[in-house]
């Protein structure tokens, strides 16, 4: 089923910390999730791989944003071009950045021109828990979920009337809180929250890399400023309707570097964004029969970022996105159930630059049908997804996958499936590059896991493998078109454990990799860029009296890049990263928590030619009501 993997021996020194004697977990093993069926399901049951991030993960870790905190998570990787709300990237199980779908409380917020999502924008005040699935579930979620799923929740509303809220300062003068309003009155609930980031950050680009940098690049700190907004409204009718209203917007401005612009004076130009991310969904949620559970949901998304060159416009990029979803799930038996789904869809794009100009548009509609099931000591999950878009015609996609407990505690698990990736509006329409004509990218995987789950701890072993076919590239001669040739292939092992022992609490993962270009990327070899051979995280907590102590360590093995200015191959040295924290309760309500960020001040870069945040210490004084 799988080719030889010899991804071991490439694995960085630091990965020796990672090894599985661990004892603890950093969180209790969340019950339930929803994103590796589109239902309600016990995280143990799932066959495919997944991790949940509660609220009191991302309150332990103390993560500004998503890039941070992804960071933890097996089988991500993170590679950021400088500091906070500088741009990012996630490569999943060695796919490309644009082979992760993000979703928004179910709604699609990845761009329509480059398939990938603005991740330095969320900051993670108003997201309540965050589920990944790893691995290919297109038939679930359709395009861009080839390498997985990141589904963030946002935080609503529940309980009590009561404020909530902290502050947090720190290092190059990093500001930020957050206030926030919650509570129920009768049968409806809602939930109220604003907050808020500056930072002054570093120089994004090393202006010592070479020469011809030092002459391009301005040495000022490129710093950042966001604001969101997060609301929800839900109401029930009765105990078996209730309908829903949420929103969310996030707005930006971030400075960065640009080394190859052409304009003069480049070391004193200033390059800079002004973006937001707005997402609005109401909701009817139904209990039409004891067995039949109906969701109706409406959403719409803008995704819009303009760019100016010292202080003038200098380009513009809009997404506009709106989804009906109707979603059954319907209950056999106690171990048995059916979901079936249909879904319409549209894209609108803007892509304006002082040179370009280009509005693609393309409309979708799908079908999803699903059966969850158990038969005594077996469980299965299968998955059928049929999708036609208005510019390149229909995509059909599966995921089939069966567990085995062969007690109760150890389970083995395999499962095959397909996925499509639709091609971008860049790589269709974008002038002098875009082909109209092109077909979507197509992929293969498959997995074969072991778990072992017993109370507070989970294990899990897993063998993955994913072909990549019809990949899109620009052309290799004039003219310089995207075309469908390039495959690829990334085949691995990863391992994760969470437990509670002893009175520690230890979260620790493990990746090792062989993701490979077929032919060999005329630059860059056969080692697909910025993704390392191997990688991981342990992350060790324990709870004394009214204090949290915390460390976490992540580790990553040496990657292939492009060089910043000639664009020729160049190695990113592996690194180990260090970061401490710590939490006190000063009362029930009342907590203070500081963390020290790159403890150790390593020397590392996560893309050829851009600094990483250097050591950084952070205080927060928090008021959470119990």
């Amino acid at each position: 089923m799988f080719c030889r993997f010899s991804a071991v021996r490439h694995s960085a020194p630091g990965l020796l910390l990672l090894a599985f004697c661990c004892t603890t977990i950093a969180q209790q093993i969340p019950q339930v999730l929803v994103t590796a069926t589109r239902m309600e399901q016990a995280v143990t049951e799932t066959l495919a791989s997944t991790t949940v991030l509660t609220r009191e993960d991302i309150r332990d870790t103390q993560a500004p944003d998503l890039p941070t905190l992804l960071r933890s998570a097996v089988g991500i990787e993170v590679a950021q071009s400088g500091g906070s709300g500088a741009n990012a990237s996630v490569f999943m199980r060695g796919g490309n950045s644009n082979h992760t779908l993000i979703l928004l409380d179910g709604m699609r917020i990845n761009s329509a021109t480059t398939s990938t999502t603005a991740l330095e924008r969320l900051t993670l005040d108003q997201i309540e828990r965050v589920e990944i699935v790893r691995g290919n579930v297109s038939a679930l979620y359709g395009s861009e979920a080839i390498g997985g799923v990141i589904q963030l929740f946002t935080r609503q509303g529940a309980g009590t009337t009561g404020l909530s809220g902290s502050v947090t300062v720190g290092s190059r003068n990093t500001k930020s809180g957050n206030v926030n309003l919650t509570g129920r009155s009768g049968d409806t609930r809602f939930y109220l929250g604003v907050a808020g980031l500056q930072s002054a950050n570093f120089s994004a680009i090393d202006p010592n890399t070479n020469a011809t940098t030092r002459t391009k690049v301005n040495p000022d700190n490129d710093g950042v400023r966001n604001t969101t907004v997060n609301a929800t409204l839900a109401h029930m009718l009765n105990p078996r309707n209730e309908l829903g209203v949420r929103f969310y917007d996030t707005r930006g401005v971030v400075n960065f570097d640009n080394s190859s612009a052409a304009a003069a004076n480049l070391n004193t130009n200033i390059h800079q964004t002004r973006s937001f991310l707005t997402s609005f969904s109401a909701y009817s949620k139904n209990r039409i029969l004891d067995a039949w559970k109906s969701t109706l949901t409406f959403s719409k998304s803008t995704d819009s970022l303009d760019q100016t060159l010292n202080y003038n416009w200098d380009g513009h990029i809009r997404t506009d996105q709106r989804q009906l979803s109707w979603q059954n799930e319907i209950t056999l038996a106690p171990t048995h159930k059916l979901l079936v789904t249909a879904e319409s869809s549209s894209q609108r794009a803007e892509s304006e630059s002082t040179t370009t100009r280009f509005y693609p548009a393309r409309r979708s509609t799908s079908w999803i049908a699903g059966y969850s099931g158990a038969v005594e000591r077996a469980e299965f999950q299968l998955n059928l997804r049929g999708d036609r878009y208005s510019d390149f015609g229909r995509a059909n996609t599966y995921f089939a996958a069966a567990g085995y407990n062969i007690t109760n505690q150890w389970k083995l698990m395999v499962q095959q499936s397909t996925a499509f990736n639709s091609p971008t509006f860049n790589q269709l329409y974008f002038p002098g590059f875009g082909s109209p004509n092109l077909q979507p990218e197509r992929a293969k995987s498959r997995d074969f896991g072991l778990q072992w789950a017993s109370g507070a701890q989970l294990l899990r072993l897993t063998r993955f493998r994913t072909d990549y076919n019809n990949l899109i590239q620009g052309a290799s001669v004039t003219p310089f078109l995207a075309i469908n040739v390039a495959k690829a292939r990334v085949d691995g092992w990863e391992a994760n454990y969470t437990g509670q022992l002893g009175g520690f609490e230890v979260r620790t993962n493990l990746t090792l990799q062989d993701p490979v270009a077929i032919p060999e990327d005329s630059v860059t070899g056969a080692q697909l860029r910025r993704r390392a051979k191997g990688y991981g995280n342990v992350g060790v907590y324990r709870s004394i009296g009214a204090w949290r102590f915390g460390a976490d360590v992540y580790s990553s093995g040496k990657r292939v890049d492009t060089e910043i200015n000639a664009f020729t191959k160049v190695e990113l040295a592996s690194y180990n990263l260090v970061t401490l924290t710590a939490r006190y309760n000063v009362s029930k309500d009342l907590y203070i928590a500081a963390k020290l960020d790159n403890a150790t001040q390593a020397q590392y870069q996560l893309a050829h030619g851009f600094n990483s945040p250097p050591r950084g210490l952070f205080i927060t004084l928090g008021y959470q009501p119990g």
